[in-house]
């Protein structure tokens, strides 16, 4: 409870909440209540003692000077020091964790499947000139085109080979429907750009399961922590009742506090073991999506090398620009 509750002189405020959660940090992140004892004593210390640091409860737990002082804030004695809410502190919570978190070097599930980013992502790269290396989870590190420009390796270093294969295999797409739309295609380009579009089509449905794993994985851990937060403080408000009833009703108190304390632990135990399954299917899906982006990498070289006598068939009008976004698909392709 938190202070002025005590003195019953203060109506509904958020910030009695805002307290209440602070307890409740405070115990998950040192195991152990931020005061202790019987009743009086309990009521003395939350309204006049300050709590000790976490980090100085609990040393070998690491905990951050910024998460330390966030807790106590969250434990101020005055209404008026604390966050003005509960979406406050959750505000801050998460800045917290966003400031500790490293930049990936390339976009990546929290269950560690590689998601390549659209590929309308580029276009921002290339008028902010945005740097970063993004690094491929789903294939070899390499380089590109040793004959390429500076500006084609240039933007070729700031894309994984996902995403090279992805804009190459695109492009292929269109120059081969432009051939078809002059005759120029026999029925083996045809055959074959069809093939590469299935194979982007099943890249695209393995990408979208990857996504929904994460999302799964996502809510899980969110309602995880809501009901355990919930089952902490419920067990919380039953050991500080407990001392405030004879015997014969603490018996009552201690098996709800029993059952509650083997709720909490039930759930621990059914949120990891639902998180390792997910993290099963998205590395299944993760090697789907590399044996497809593989194929389709294959398919998209085969197809380069059909267009090329088939531009001869066009005109120099027609053909010249079609050549040059062969050749720039053909330098994706080199992103080993």
């Amino acid at each position: 409870m938190a202070p002025e509750q005590f003195l019953d002189q203060a109506s509904a405020d958020p910030r009695m909440d805002v307290y209440g959660a602070g307890c409740i940090l405070y115990e998950m992140v040192t195991g152990a209540t931020p005061f202790d004892g019987g009743m009086v004593a309990l009521m003395d210390q939350h309204m006049r003692k300050p709590p000790e640091r976490p980090s100085r409860r609990q040393p070998a737990a690491g905990i951050s000077r910024e998460l330390d002082e966030l807790i106590l804030r969250a434990l101020a004695k005055r209404p008026g020091e604390r966050f003005a809410d509960g979406n406050a502190l959750a505000d801050a919570l998460e800045a917290l964790v966003a400031a500790a978190a490293p930049a990936p070097a390339a976009r990546k599930t929290k269950l560690g499947v590689s998601v390549p980013r659209p590929l309308d992502d580029f276009a921002s790269d290339t008028d902010t000139g945005a740097p970063g290396h993004r690094t491929p989870a789903t294939g070899p590190p390499g380089g590109t085109d040793p004959g390429a420009s500076s500006s084609d390796a240039s933007s070729t270093d700031r894309m994984t080979r996902v995403d090279a294969i992805e804009i190459a295999a695109a492009a292929l797409e269109q120059i081969a429907d432009a051939l078809l739309d002059a005759r120029a295609a026999d029925a083996g380009l045809v055959a074959l750009a069809a093939q590469l579009r299935d194979l982007r089509g099943h890249a695209a449905r393995l990408r979208a399961e990857a996504e929904a794993l994460e999302q799964r994985a996502s809510a899980l851990e969110h309602s995880a922590r809501e009901r355990q937060a919930s089952l902490s403080f419920a067990i919380g408000e039953l050991t500080f009742d407990r001392d405030a009833v004879d015997d014969a009703a603490g018996v009552d108190v201690d098996e709800q506090i029993e059952a509650l304390s083997q709720s909490l632990a039930n759930l621990g135990a059914e949120t990891r073991a639902t998180l390792v399954m997910l993290d099963e299917q998205a590395l299944a899906c993760a090697g789907s999506l590399h044996d497809t982006l593989e194929a389709e990498a294959e398919a998209a070289r085969r197809l380069a090398s059909m267009i090329a006598p088939a531009l001869a068939r066009l005109d120099d009008v027609r053909a010249a620009p079609l050549a040059r976004q062969l050749d720039q698909a053909r330098a994706l392709l080199l992103t080993e």
